[in-house]
């Protein structure tokens, strides 16, 4: 198998993830939804940003990015209000990591990639013969 179809077949069976450490903890972070990604980057567009990240600019806007990945890591109430837990007792340089990961694992080449192929699938299987 090709490397973009392992990608789609990971996606699909939930193996597509990073760990990152919160507080004393270590979570995953699996590949979001578009409509995870759109409320994590509305947190994170609150966030006033220089053009690039440092562990300043992460620590005067700790708020919105700790809503952002309370988002990337849960999915219902119950679960952001626990991740914004552990998030708060961070340090600085894991949220800073933790943004990375996220950012890595919503990353847009791998979302261009599995559109290409989807529509390669669909092509195959719509192809009259």
């Amino acid at each position: 198998m090709n490397k973009a179809s392992k990608l789609i077949s990971r996606s699909v069976q939930g193996k597509r993830y990073k760990n990152i450490e919160v507080g004393k903890r270590w979570f995953r972070v699996y590949q979001p939804t578009i409509n995870r990604i759109c409320k994590i980057l509305e947190h994170w567009s609150d966030i006033d940003l220089a053009d690039r990240i440092t562990l300043d600019d992460i620590l005067k806007n700790k708020d919105g990015c700790i809503r952002g990945l309370s988002h990337a890591l849960g999915s219902n109430a119950i679960s952001r209000a626990y991740y914004t837990y552990w998030l708060n007792r961070s340090t600085g340089t894991q949220l800073l990591e933790a943004t990375a990961v996220v950012l890595s694992v919503m990353g847009a080449e791998d979302f261009f990639q599995s559109a290409s192929l989807m529509k390669n699938a669909t092509l195959l299987i719509a192809s009259p013969k």
